[in-house]
């Protein structure tokens, strides 16, 4: 029955670990020596990686700082700039604040931006070498 137990606490482990629980706190839940805690953390180090990776990503999705997820709020904020500066004249005072404002969310979908580069495979070795060598573009 010890490697059911060893396999549920290196599960936990790994969990704690991703969340950045220290090894003397996961010692005490754990009931695990500190040195044999050690061990697990280089033996499971891709594991507590990739956990590590997850957890972000679950913040990073609930705090809305996913790629996608800025580019939407961003764009949307600058419509909505643009559409209410739109239904201005310039006299406004604080049209000059909009413009102001329209600028920036500008500025920071232009650091958002992606160039799009689409592959494409091909059976004949000339158009590889060809390509290896930026001589031609191939479009899809």
């Amino acid at each position: 029955m010890p490697k059911v137990i060893d396999m549920k606490q290196k599960e936990r482990f790994i969990e704690l670990r991703a969340k950045g629980i220290p090894y003397g706190r996961i010692a005490t839940e754990l009931d695990v020596s500190k040195p044999t805690l050690i061990k697990w953390g280089k033996e499971l180090e891709m594991e507590v990686n990739n956990a590590k990776a997850l957890e972000k990503e679950v913040l990073q999705e609930e705090y809305f700082v996913s790629w996608a997820q800025r580019v939407q709020l961003v764009g949307g904020r600058l419509k909505s700039i643009r559409d209410e500066l739109d239904k201005r004249d310039y006299t406004d005072v604080p049209t000059e604040k909009l413009m102001e404002m329209e600028m920036k969310y500008t500025v920071l979908l232009k650091q958002d931006e992606t160039k799009v580069s689409l592959k494409v495979e091909s059976d004949d070795p000339l158009d590889d070498t060809l390509r290896s060598f930026n001589m031609v573009e191939f479009k899809a």
